[in-house]
């Protein structure tokens, strides 16, 4: 993935490939998931941190899955189950369709919450490391610059 724009994108596609999920949002959770726009079970990816390393870039994104609850509950394990079935899969598809690493252990937390209606639903954290390109943005006229000067006599 180039950016993070590029890879948000990616994921909700991923996500909406899923036949458990009828809706894809990115951001804060607490805001999408009380629109009026949201379809039950939801996916949304929310993102953490960005950190860089020797020319490889991560990304800390939040991955939640939701579904409405009924009012006595009889439905929150089968939510759960079909929650952590789709976080999966859209984490085994990441892992198989782009060229990243997500490494670590997947723990899924349950939650119930009242957004726009009453959900239940699971989260995870995943750490996901590709390649990186920042710092390359340059153009030919900053690379002529650049091997045009005497780098030796501009550091001494």
């Amino acid at each position: 993935m180039s950016n993070v724009v590029e890879l948000i994108d990616t994921i909700k596609k991923i996500a909406l490939s899923q036949n458990l999920i009828q809706s894809a949002f990115d951001g804060d959770v607490y805001t999408n998931w009380n629109s009026s726009e949201i379809k039950y079970g939801s996916f949304n990816v929310g993102l953490q941190s960005i950190s860089y390393s020797n020319n490889l870039i991560t990304y800390t994104l939040m991955l939640y899955y939701g579904d409405r609850l009924l009012q006595d509950r009889t439905n929150a394990n089968q939510i759960y189950v079909d929650g952590v079935n789709a976080l999966q899969s859209v984490i085994n598809l990441i892992n198989t369709a782009s060229n990243v690493e997500i490494a670590g252990d997947i723990i899924y937390t349950p939650f119930e919450q009242n957004f726009a209606d009453y959900l239940a639903g699971v989260y995870t954290t995943i750490d996901l490391t590709t390649e990186s390109s920042l710092g390359t943005c340059y153009d030919s006229l900053t690379i002529n610059w650049v091997l045009g000067m005497n780098l030796p006599a501009i550091l001494s």
